[in-house]
């Protein structure tokens, strides 16, 4: 019996529309300064009536905010979760530090938050061009030497 009322005030304890987001994935990884970055939420709704109905991204200096918003269509459904999957273009970024926060919301109301930070590489010229630029400089000076006849 304590089993039973324990398990009956866990699942009317647990909120019943409520947008979970359970993961962020930037890619590629690690990012370049020379390609467009993408970011990946995951995340589940509380049951199959709800659906993701708008987001939106929001740059603040170096902080990316990206809000999903979800509603429901009223429809009175088990409580199953429902995968959810979004992707967002970040273009490409200067080289730095940035965080990435995800908010889900249910209507106004805000459920879940989830951030991660990442960095942003400059791409080094690659050694061949060091080089071939310091052979350049060599045979340039080798020409210039005066004759001494």
């Amino acid at each position: 019996m304590k089993n039973l009322l324990f398990s009956l005030l866990l699942f009317l304890s647990l909120p019943a529309n409520a947008a979970f987001i359970n993961s962020i994935d930037i890619s590629p990884n690690p990012a370049l300064s020379t390609s467009e970055i993408v970011a990946n939420i995951a995340g589940d709704l509380a049951d199959p009536s709800y659906f993701i109905s708008s987001t939106s991204l929001n740059l603040s200096g170096n902080t990316f905010i990206y809000d999903i918003f979800s509603d429901t269509t009223g429809v009175i459904s088990p409580q199953i979760l429902v995968p959810f999957e979004v992707s967002e273009n970040l273009g490409i970024l200067s080289p730095g530090e940035y965080s990435f926060i995800a908010n889900g919301y249910i209507g106004s109301r805000l459920t879940s938050t989830l951030s991660t930070t990442f960095a942003v590489s400059a791409v080094p010229l690659p050694a061949s061009i060091w080089l071939f630029l310091s052979g350049i400089v060599i045979f340039l000076k080798s020409g210039r030497r005066k004759s001494i006849f």
